[in-house]
């Protein structure tokens, strides 16, 4: 069995011999679907919470702050103020999502990725890089494809928190209201 960090130096090697990830000789592994297609805002998926946050969740005005000031660090996959804001750690609210969002997200990335219609993820990207340019510039940013895959994994992530920020929100208004 290759060590998945063997794999990204074999795929990097490939990279730099050949000028292109097409035809890298890992081009699924961990490194290379998850951390490009479901890590984004990091763990969890996180910035398509925050998202979900901004588009339904206003009216829980202290879930919608914590949002407000994890957004720019989300963008870059620092997620500890969402993650420790709101809180998720042992959030029953947000436990589904918080672990179906990445897998779909990797899922939609394998798929791409398998049947060709974007070059895999072979280059080094620093994990600071902001979801939606990470598949690009992990492919070589040669790809316009891999920009717009990741896109979708954003709308999709997002798509997944829309109806779990709904609920966190009409509870918080019914809590609100019973302590009124």
């Amino acid at each position: 069995m290759v060590h998945q960090w063997e794999q990204l130096y074999a795929n990097l090697a490939y990279v730099a011999q050949h000028g292109s990830a097409w035809g890298a000789p890992f081009p699924i592994n961990w490194g290379s679907i998850n951390d490009a297609f479901g890590n984004g805002g990091g763990s969890g998926a996180t910035l398509g919470l925050i998202i979900a946050i901004f588009i339904v969740g206003r009216k829980n005005k202290s879930q919608y702050e914590i949002a407000k000031m994890s957004f720019v660090p989300g963008l870059f996959n620092i997620n500890e103020p969402i993650i420790f804001g709101l809180p998720i750690v042992m959030n029953p609210m947000y436990l589904i999502p918080f672990i179906l969002a990445p897998v779909v997200c990797d899922l939609i990335g394998y798929f791409f990725v398998v049947t060709k219609i974007i070059p895999p993820v072979a280059y080094s990207v620093a994990w600071t890089t902001p979801e939606i340019l990470t598949p690009f510039l992990g492919s070589g940013a040669t790809s316009l494809m891999s920009l717009i895959v990741g896109v979708v994994c954003l709308a999709v992530s997002t798509l997944i928190y829309l109806p779990f920020v709904m609920a966190s929100t009409r509870a918080a208004i019914k809590q609100e209201v019973e302590n009124a």
